[in-house]
């Protein structure tokens, strides 16, 4: 009888004066995460090769610097994975940046349809595999500061995705491989959540993911890139 959403509560009740108890989004996942695990059926590996990612909603802060379909803005996102770890004690140590957009990848501005996209077509963008985070960066064009702002961030772990059909980039299932995709609504994306008075995102801010399963090949070229062992 016992599940995720009733030891979210019972912590809530017991560890907590006002009640509220885990309030992290990406915390409250994992421990979903493990309710699954305990149940089995859970894969030691699932290496996941990025596609295409959207933020649906532009961010308040981003949209002020976008005029039309061709403006271009200085948003990017890292990627740190759990395959960087190099042995048992530093397996809760992400020290190291594994992959970046910015220089590589332009984020690309669907004001008319209010996205940003980062794609790299077919070739994809980043392989990673079991814990993951992407956190979301942007420079800003006006005033003194020259120190990039976060946005927001999540985490992941590749292990519980399950396949999902997707209408797009599905050609062929791009190289037949099996597709992902994983949406996060606002209230499930760290430090957007609380942005209760949307202010800085709107309501129906969103982050959408495409994903396939890497190939071997993908898997250890990010590792000998990333400099994991």
């Amino acid at each position: 009888w016992f599940n995720a959403d009733r030891a979210l509560r019972l912590f809530a009740v017991k560890r907590t004066k006002d009640c509220n108890g885990v309030t992290i989004p990406s915390q409250q996942r994992f421990v979903h995460y493990y309710e699954k695990y305990m149940r089995g059926s859970v894969p030691q590996t699932n290496p996941m090769r990025l596609m295409t990612l959207r933020i649906i909603g532009i961010p308040n802060a981003v949209k002020s610097g976008v005029r039309d379909e061709q403006s271009s803005v200085d948003v990017w996102f890292e990627v740190r994975s759990d395959f960087q770890r190099k042995d048992l004690q530093n397996v809760g140590r992400l020290s190291r940046r594994q992959y970046t957009s910015k220089g590589k990848v332009q984020c690309q501005v669907r004001r008319g349809l209010d996205y940003l996209l980062f794609t790299a077509g077919f070739e994809g963008l980043c392989t990673f595999d079991n814990d993951v985070r992407i956190e979301f960066f942007l420079q800003p064009r006006l005033g003194l500061s020259k120190k990039p702002s976060k946005l927001f961030r999540f985490w992941l772990n590749t292990r519980f995705l399950k396949p999902k059909r997707t209408s797009r980039d599905s050609t062929s299932a791009l190289m037949d491989g099996k597709m992902y995709e994983v949406v996060l609504r606002k209230h499930e994306i760290d430090e957007a959540c609380k942005d209760t008075k949307h202010r800085l995102f709107s309501n129906g801010m969103k982050v959408e993911l495409v994903l396939r399963q890497a190939t071997a090949e993908e898997l250890s070229q990010e590792r000998a890139t990333s400099g994991a062992a």
